[in-house]
């Protein structure tokens, strides 16, 4: 064994340790809470996400029933990452290869700050990069044993994310001459065979992840979106280094074909979610595949003698220094939790019996919120759930059989606009909270307008038709938990780009009966606002201060 592979093999056990403990002494991010909860519903979907984070964080829960445990696994897949990009690069004679590449790997945000959370993105990351290696071989060698390899990867990267058919799309685009290799077409046959579970999966939920993607998620547009995701880039990638690794990126002209791959794909992940700030916000991270060709075309570009990596081995001190604090105060309560994201790691194992004890024997709910509950459930081992109104998003809590259990029960809703009490939790968080006996809600309708598209002048009266369908195999009668009986239709709506405004109620439907499966009509009399413009349009029931359910699908109302 050489000196530079015993010294890449001392770092990656260093890193791994490094990992294992701050895995082990930071609190759960709010949406590893919620993956935790995908964990204790094992299935072959979920709402937000292909199910391998999931079976990831099972694995390891099962070792350990804590932090490290949710974490264990991808903590082990975040070293792989680093090791197989070592693999990928060129070897020169020159004894800086090892010291380069863990300077751009390391300092980067991702890989150093996310290389140990439970996300989706560690096992995409890993996959769609042992994918490169893999593909790497394969125009070497067109053996049909590699091609099967790039198939279970490639299954294995869109269980991870549903961003890794990105990686197959850039990939081939960088060889259209790969379509003339009879072993190529195992590639996408083995793919389809393994993602078959996930597809009949989502038809039998009625494709509610890509309802989400391609339709929930799509807003008006933002300049502000636009500049986040730029801005965004030079956050996750350390603003220390990003100009040099991606104007060394893309000076690297592609060498062979497994270059030309990389490059077609660090461009198209940019440009594909540059263009896609456009319809809505892009996650920073969302680009994060985009960073291993980077790094690896980087590499490939720098002389060892050169400026640039004399200008890293002086970026890199500060960069560490900044990751140790960052480190730190994410497993130390240093600073005070009204600052932003810092609350999110502390005292959420406090604040969790605290609701527990405030809850007794009512349900915990909460109202428009996915992570609540989850790290409610986490640390205090017991479930909660989470009523998503039209002015919040849909997520896997609509799909979970947990709320049905909420009908009729007492429960503890943790945000109510009439609070019985107040609780200011130990994690800063603050509770308006109000206790239900015999509680009721009425999510389980469909909601089928008879017009999408509605117009008129300012003040005028609009007639239309709403179709209300019981989804439940039992009857649903519309009744209150608290002394007012009414619970109305209501239309929540809002000009096109701007914000909310004032709830209005269109109809009493107290004591109407549903039978199972039954489609009912109501007429409706809405009053077109005084202002012109395009107006979305929202319909649901509201009782006992329980907003209406959320919808994918608004009414458009354009006022002339």
């Amino acid at each position: 064994m050489n000196n530079q592979k015993r010294s890449l093999i001392i770092f990656l056990l260093l890193w791994l340790i490094i990992n294992l403990l701050q895995a082990g002494f930071t609190e759960l991010a709010n949406d590893e809470a919620y993956y935790w909860m995908y964990s204790n519903f094992l299935d072959w979907g979920y709402f937000d996400h292909p199910p391998m984070i999931a079976l990831l964080i099972k694995a390891g829960y099962l070792l350990f029933n804590n932090e490290l445990g949710v974490r264990l696994l991808p903590v082990f897949l975040g070293v792989g990452t680093i090791f197989i990009i070592f693999q990928l690069t060129e070897s020169k004679k020159d004894n800086n290869r090892l010291l380069i590449i863990l300077l751009i790997s390391v300092t980067i945000v991702h890989t150093h700050i996310g290389g140990f959370f439970a996300i989706p993105d560690l096992p995409v990351i890993f996959f769609s990069t042992l994918f490169f290696y893999f593909y790497k071989h394969y125009l070497k060698e067109d053996k049909v044993q590699i091609a099967i390899l790039l198939g279970i990867t490639g299954a294995a990267m869109l269980y991870s994310k549903y961003h890794g058919v990105l990686v197959f799309v850039f990939t081939l685009l960088s060889s259209l001459s790969l379509l003339k290799r009879k072993s190529f077409w195992l590639i996408p046959t083995v793919v389809a065979l393994g993602m078959l579970p996930h597809l009949l999966w989502q038809i039998k939920n009625g494709f509610p992840t890509f309802q989400y993607h391609l339709v929930g998620r799509a807003d008006w547009y933002s300049f502000k979106d636009t500049m986040d995701f730029v801005l965004g880039q030079l956050i996750i990638a350390n603003p220390l280094i990003v100009i040099f690794l991606f104007y060394h990126a893309f000076r690297r002209r592609a060498q062979d074909g497994f270059e030309r791959a990389l490059k077609f794909n660090m461009i198209g992940f940019m440009v594909f979610f540059f263009i896609s700030s456009f319809r809505g916000h892009v996650e920073p991270h969302w680009t994060a595949i985009a960073y291993v060709p980077a790094i690896v075309l980087a590499y490939n570009n720098i002389s060892p003698l050169s400026k640039t990596a004399k200008w890293l081995n002086i970026f890199v001190y500060p960069s560490i220094v900044i990751f140790i604090v960052l480190r730190l105060v994410l497993m130390i309560n240093l600073l005070p939790t009204s600052i932003p994201y810092v609350k999110e790691f502390h005292n959420w194992d406090k604040a969790a019996l605290e609701i527990r004890e405030l809850a007794g024997k009512y349900k915990v709910v909460f109202i428009n919120s996915f992570q609540k509950p989850s790290k409610y459930s986490f640390y205090s081992k017991e479930y909660s759930h989470s009523l998503n109104s039209v002015y919040y998003r849909r997520n896997q809590y609509d799909l979970w059989p947990m709320k049905d259990s909420l009908m009729g029960a007492d429960v503890l809703i943790m945000t109510s606009t009439k609070p019985d009490s107040i609780l200011h939790a130990a994690n800063g968080d603050t509770y308006k909270f109000k206790r239900y006996h015999d509680f009721r809600f009425y999510y389980e309708f469909d909601i089928d307008p008879a017009n999408y598209n509605l117009h008129g002048e300012p003040g005028d009266t609009i007639y239309t038709k709403i179709s209300f369908t019981n989804t439940k195999s039992d009857s649903i009668q519309i009744l209150t938990s608290l002394p007012e009986k009414e619970a109305h239709i209501v239309m929540a709506y809002r000009p096109y780009g701007e914000e909310w405004l004032k709830q209005r109620s269109l109809l009493n439907v107290y004591g109407e009966v549903f039978g199972p499966g039954e489609k009912r009509d109501f007429n409706i009399k809405i009053t077109a606002p005084d202002q012109k413009g395009e107006y979305w349009l929202y319909f649901g029931i509201e009782n006992d201060l329980i907003p209406p359910r959320c919808q994918l699908n608004p009414v458009i109302l354009q006022v002339q």
